[in-house]
């Protein structure tokens, strides 16, 4: 890497804010027709408390309303990926195996930066001097030149995907923050910061591509997360299933399956929905299903002190994304690990007619990439409680110490969620930009204890 940039800052009279940067940044990880960027960026801002209006408001602090607009550039890819590749290859010439190379990876000389344009609207306030600070903000982010693989033939013998950029993703959204102390009195203080965060996320464009295939699900042998304009990227779509099989007779009307290999369906077997009804399930009969992203997500922390006591309660939530649970998926097979409730909620020969949530237990079950196996991943975690206690200053002098402080602090204590799989935070194909929102049977956060001390002297 290496960079310039030159930044002016002007402000007049405390009222009127202004800064400017430009960046020049170059990057070996592109080719030399695109190894340089410029981004440039400005904000502006008016702090209307200054004003002559509202100077001597002792209720408003503060109030400041700012707008801003800069371009980022990502280089967030693997080193030389714009240079071509050869390795060892074996082919037969006549009769005898004859070693020699062949192209691994083609030339990508035009692959340059991915911008990150975002504009973004926001308002300061402070009352009551500053025990009450509130921020408000809405933002819009455009990715232009998105950093992907993009799929290539296999004809071209060097793989089936190439590092380019493939297209252009927006999001946005509104966030808030909160600061403030209800209570500061008689030695006691309560401090409370709240955030929360909205983002709606949206494929513009992939440039001469239709879509975006995440990756092949384990057991469905089909994906699951598709990237397509004007969807999130990654978004599911999905077959839906509704009701099942009763008898044999019933099971064999069912379509035929296209996506896959093609299973047999047995009375207890979830029923595929044929959106076009052709009699044949394929990609025409998928359907978006929801996001891998939550609709709205933000933190909560909680500050008690008394004296020389404290305790702080620090959570975090998100609501409103899906999640596809590959264990429930792989417990339904009954091949291997089996829960509880798929046991207890499986389809019996003996209760025909009854709806279950578990199709009937046999080997090759037609377990479909279908809207049955995801899951809500909403939650609420109370990340960390910590106790401390600060000793008192007359035991500080005498033993000639600035402060002493003992503590205990639990971390991961408390999750509430309806997902029923191990942990609601997971993301199997965390670098894929493609494929989200896969829980493969990732392995939960631990909870701990953590007892300790600190000293200063």
């Amino acid at each position: 890497m290496v960079s310039q940039f030159v930044r002016v800052n002007y402000a007049y009279a405390d009222r009127y804010l202004l800064t400017s940067t430009v960046r020049r940044d170059g990057s070996s990880r592109f080719g030399a027709n695109n190894q340089y960027g410029i981004f440039p960026s400005f904000s502006l801002g008016w702090r209307i408390s200054e004003e002559a209006f509202l100077k001597q408001n002792k209720f408003i602090s503060d109030l400041k309303l700012r707008t801003s607009y800069g371009i980022t550039g990502n280089q967030n890819i693997g080193d030389f990926l714009f240079a071509a590749l050869a390795g060892g290859a074996n082919t037969v010439w006549g009769n005898t195996v004859a070693t020699g190379v062949a192209p691994t990876r083609f030339e990508n000389p035009d692959i340059r930066w991915e911008r990150n344009k975002q504009v973004d609207i926001g308002l300061d306030l402070s009352l009551l001097q500053g025990r009450v600070n509130f921020t408000a903000d809405y933002y819009y982010k455009l990715t232009d030149g998105l950093l992907g693989g993009a799929p290539l033939s296999v004809i071209s013998g060097v793989g089936n995907t190439y590092t380019t950029n493939i297209g252009k993703i927006s999001n946005q959204g509104f966030e808030f923050a909160l600061n403030t102390t209800p209570i500061n009195r008689n030695h006691f203080r309560w401090n409370v910061d709240v955030n929360i965060s909205t983002n709606k996320n949206k494929v513009v464009s992939l440039g001469t591509l239709p879509f975006l295939a995440g990756v092949n699900i384990n057991r469905v042998n089909a994906y699951i997360n598709r990237t397509e304009v004007d969807h999130p990227i990654g978004g599911f779509y999905v077959l839906k299933e509704e009701g099942q099989y009763q008898t044999w007779e019933q099971a064999a009307t069912a379509p035929v399956y296209k996506l896959g290999n093609q299973p047999y369906f047995a009375p207890g077997d979830f029923i595929p929905v044929d959106q076009n009804g052709d009699k044949v399930i394929d990609d025409a009969d998928r359907v978006w299903y929801g996001s891998p992203f939550p609709d709205f997500f933000g933190g909560l922390n909680n500050t008690f002190t008394y004296k020389g006591l404290s305790i702080n309660v620090f959570s975090n939530f998100q609501h409103g994304n899906l999640i596809w649970n590959q264990p429930r998926l792989t417990s339904e097979t009954f091949e291997g690990n089996v829960w509880q409730s798929t046991y207890d909620n499986r389809w019996l020969p003996s209760n025909p007619g009854a709806q279950t949530s578990v199709p009937v237990p046999r080997n090759n079950n037609p377990l479909l990439p279908s809207n049955r196996f995801l899951d809500d991943g909403s939650f609420l975690r109370v990340r960390t409680i910590t106790l401390g206690y600060d000793l008192p200053k007359s035991w500080m002098v005498k033993a000639k110490l600035t402060r002493a402080r003992v503590y205990v602090q639990g971390n991961n204590l408390l999750t509430f969620t309806k997902y029923p799989g191990w942990d609601p935070e997971v993301n199997s194909f965390g670098s894929s930009v493609t494929t989200n929102g896969i829980d493969a049977g990732a392995y939960p956060i631990a909870k701990s204890l953590i007892f300790g001390l600190n000293l200063s002297f």
